[in-house]
């Protein structure tokens, strides 16, 4: 009899371990006000497709060190084709934007220099042009969450749209000098996957001014893994480490003559 009970319960465990497996599937996030928005297109036109992933919501667009590496491969997969890695028609190429109203501060990259963090870019004057930018880039992205986007849908991580839609990832963030997030003011804020980008705050206000380099930086590995890189440290850094070295054993020493 115990043996009949414990065959009967097994389709109960069965289901409740497909059940578990459907609930630890990472859905897309959602994007709001504030949320790090990771972008890759098909600069070539081949697949006329955008890829856009939502990084979440980090305080003045610095993200943690704590940062959990994902990789996106099947999502670069899915959109892309499963060659994307080793298809030489494709120019895939990506950059990281965000816009948080409260403080009308734009978080964005910049294709790396070396080392990190001497070059910046400056600011977009138009507080109007990237809010409502930013505005329909969110209601594009979102509605790709939700499957009522023409043309475009989920993957495991994020969202797929058409390049040609108005307020898709390419129609703002394009090679194409004079779109809104590579304009007069702006450098470019994509670079190919395998190489790393800047991240910056860049505050509204006077074109004079320059962005705040957040000391980090981000990278799109060619396997598909998206992840913090640690800032190279300035050459005064390096001098302030030698010095306090130095000091150490001179203090070591004299207290062994002692």
């Amino acid at each position: 009899m115990k043996a009949t009970k414990k065959y009967l319960l097994l389709p109960f465990f069965a289901l409740l371990t497909l059940v578990g497996q459907s609930s630890s599937h990472a859905a897309p996030l959602t994007a709001t006000n504030g949320d790090l928005l990771l972008g890759i297109e098909d600069a070539s036109g081949t697949e006329n497709m955008d890829l856009v992933i939502n990084l979440g919501l980090y305080t003045n667009g610095v993200i943690p060190s704590s940062f959990t590496p994902v990789n996106i491969s099947s999502d670069l997969s899915q959109v892309f084709g499963t060659n994307w890695a080793s298809n030489a028609s494709l120019n895939l190429q990506y950059g990281i934007y965000g816009f948080n109203r409260g403080n009308n501060t734009i978080t964005m990259s910049q294709a790396s220099t070396t080392p990190a963090g001497q070059s910046a870019q400056q600011l977009e004057t138009s507080y109007a042009n990237q809010n409502d930018t930013f505005g329909n880039l969110l209601v594009e992205y979102n509605s790709g969450v939700t499957a009522t986007l023409s043309g475009g849908g989920t993957t495991t991580n994020g969202v797929f749209m058409l390049s040609a839609d108005t307020s898709s990832w390419s129609s703002y963030a394009g090679i194409n000098a004079g779109s809104v997030f590579d304009d007069s003011n702006i450098n470019p804020i994509e670079t190919s996957l395998g190489s790393s980008v800047d991240m910056y705050n860049n505050p509204l206000g006077s074109s004079s001014l320059l962005g705040t380099y957040l000391n980090y930086q981000m990278l799109l590995g060619s396997d598909g893994t998206i992840s913090e890189v640690a800032a190279v440290p300035e050459p005064s850094t390096y001098l302030l480490l030698g010095v306090g070295g130095v000091m150490l054993l001179v203090v070591s020493r004299r207290r062994m003559a002692k």
